[in-house]
């Protein structure tokens, strides 16, 4: 339940700017993973095999936000991205 009509404020930001900071989101979709090629279907119930899984996929993740914060010039104006 909606108690005023204001938008969300910024409560981290709130007593020292009163305004919300600009924010601009960069998305990039990796290559997806075929597990299905190096595990048989049986492996979705050993949890080792499961972890090892999502560990990797992290890993993977991981790698691909250092290298867009490494591109990035500036916080809140710049690309991460080349123009297409």
């Amino acid at each position: 339940m909606r108690y005023t009509h204001w938008p969300c404020l910024p409560v981290s930001t709130f007593p020292f700017f009163p305004a919300p900071l600009p924010s601009k989101w960069h998305i990039q979709f990796l290559a997806p993973l075929h597990v299905e090629q190096r595990y048989p279907p049986e492996a979705a119930e050993d949890r080792s095999v499961v972890k090892a899984i999502g560990g990797s996929i992290r890993a993977q993740m991981q790698q691909t936000m250092d290298a867009m914060v490494r591109q990035r010039r500036r916080v809140f104006w710049g690309k991460v991205f080349e123009e297409l």
